[in-house]
């Protein structure tokens, strides 16, 4: 095989990898569900706090809530968090409810979470059972659930919460709900 061949092949597995990320450096974005497929997500599980009280997702009922899986080592995930901070700062008050859940032991996420201004709440899935049931292979992975209790979105892989797109659909999924309950 020539060089150039070589370089031509290499140079098209390079294009074809950044085309695949949607961007340079920029994740592909997340596709929502449309809402008459959407189906309901059992969010049923024996969660604990990280004082090791029992939690349950069921008292987000009714609300729009992001569940992100997440792990302390997980370099992706480390660098997520932020983000998902800056979306629960800018849109818990039109009624977005985050909660990022992991397996790990609770003094490993206490000493990672250390210092960190983090404002969504963290909780502990000792038996994986979050992951397992929605097939979550790859941390971080993030589902929506909306108001009525249906994945709206499920996405593996780090992204910036913030992306206009993705804050614009949220939105007007908080707005669409608020609207037909108040109908």
């Amino acid at each position: 095989m020539s060089k150039r061949f070589v370089f031509a092949a290499g140079l098209l597995f390079v294009i074809s990898a950044l085309l695949s990320m949607n961007a340079i450096g920029k994740a592909k974005a997340p596709l929502w569900i449309e809402a008459a497929k959407r189906q309901p997500a059992d969010l049923t599980a024996d969660l604990k706090t990280l004082d090791g009280q029992p939690f349950s997702l069921s008292e987000f009922h009714s609300k729009t809530l992001l569940v992100n899986y997440w792990a302390t080592w997980c370099k992706p995930c480390k660098e997520e968090l932020p983000s998902i901070g800056e979306l629960y700062k800018n849109v818990h008050g039109q009624g977005l409810e985050i909660v990022a859940v992991t397996s790990e032991k609770p003094a490993v996420v206490r000493e990672y979470l250390k210092g960190k201004n983090l404002p969504f709440t963290f909780v502990l899935d000792p038996k994986d059972t979050i992951g397992k049931r929605f097939k979550l292979t790859i941390v971080p992975s993030t589902l929506v659930i909306d108001d009525t209790g249906k994945l709206a979105l499920r996405y593996s892989g780090q992204f910036d919460w913030n992306d206009v797109d993705f804050v614009k659909e949220l939105k007007s999924i908080l707005t669409s709900t608020k609207s037909a309950a108040i109908q």
